[in-house]
């Protein structure tokens, strides 16, 4: 969903900079294999320590619970984290069947967990949202995907001052072998000004030397 919401609104802008790249897009939540599958660039949320890619982060953001206003109409809105486990839940199939939902407690002590029982699941994260804005229940969003929604009001974030306020932060990776291309720079450099300009992303800060 990061290349359908994120990058496919802007990349006629990238093609007419640079009329000669041919884009090719691949939408997939599983990581895949750059060199293997000759990927120039994918976009990751997670990058750990290794020297299989070179990572350039693009910006910060956290995940928060969603739901639209329908379906708190009908269901009610739940006002703690505990309350999660009386309404419909959407989530990943990845995730399994139980889901651990973190939350910050109001006395701001260790995080309160809570485990959820989804009634529907889906294997992609565009479906998971395509679901919440169609009211099958409560589930979680990165917020730069849902601010679309929440903005033209499809979607209200829910429980948010129970939120983890967890940071997550967006790379977008290359191999090594590709990382001087010119074709790779282009992009990755696109990116991260979009990612600046228009995601809504928050700065990474500097690392200090």
């Amino acid at each position: 969903e990061i290349c359908e919401e994120l990058v496919l609104p802007h990349l006629a802008d990238l093609q007419a900079r640079y009329p000669a790249l041919r884009v090719e897009l691949l939408a997939d939540d599983r990581v895949a294999d750059l060199v293997t599958e000759s990927i120039d660039v994918a976009l990751r949320t997670t990058v750990g320590h290794s020297d299989l890619v070179v990572a350039r982060a693009l910006g910060r953001f956290e995940r928060r619970l969603y739901a639209a206003p329908e379906y708190l109409r009908q269901h009610g809105t739940p006002a703690t984290p505990t309350d999660l486990q009386q309404h419909h839940t959407v989530t990943h199939t990845a995730q399994g069947l139980a889901v651990v939902w973190a939350f910050r407690s109001k006395q701001g002590s260790k995080p309160l967990e809570v485990t959820v029982r989804s009634r529907l699941a889906a294997s992609s994260s565009a479906l998971v949202h395509r679901a919440l804005v169609n009211g099958a229940g409560i589930g979680m969003l990165s917020s730069p995907l849902a601010a679309a929604d929440v903005a033209s009001g499809r979607l209200v974030e829910v429980l948010e001052p129970f939120a983890s306020r967890t940071v997550h932060t967006m790379y977008a990776v290359s191999s090594p072998s590709r990382r001087n291309a010119a074709r790779v720079k282009a992009v990755i450099d696109f990116l991260e000004k979009a990612s600046r300009d228009r995601w809504a992303l928050d700065e990474v800060p500097a690392q200090k030397a």
